[in-house]
């Protein structure tokens, strides 16, 4: 199986260490968005949606059956 891990930035490579570690199995493909977006906390949601959901789904379109929200603010902002 291949699972995607997203972060806003790089913090999220230790997530999806973490997962390489325990599902040695499976495939980990990180993705992060482009540095110019940074910081998201200081974006409006409609922001967020539009940086977060095209490297989502590039996660999907190489073939992910699972992706991870790595990025806390992703998460608390558009996942609620």
């Amino acid at each position: 199986m291949k699972i995607g891990v997203f972060d806003s930035g790089v913090g999220g490579l230790s997530v999806a260490r973490a997962i390489e570690h325990a599902l040695p199995g499976h495939s980990v493909l990180f993705r992060h968005d482009n540095p110019a977006h940074f910081p998201y906390a200081t974006k409006t949601p409609d922001e967020i949606f539009g940086f977060a959901v095209p490297v989502i789904q590039s996660l999907v379109d190489d073939g992910c059956q699972v992706v991870v929200i790595a990025c806390n603010t992703v998460s608390t902002t558009l996942i609620g």
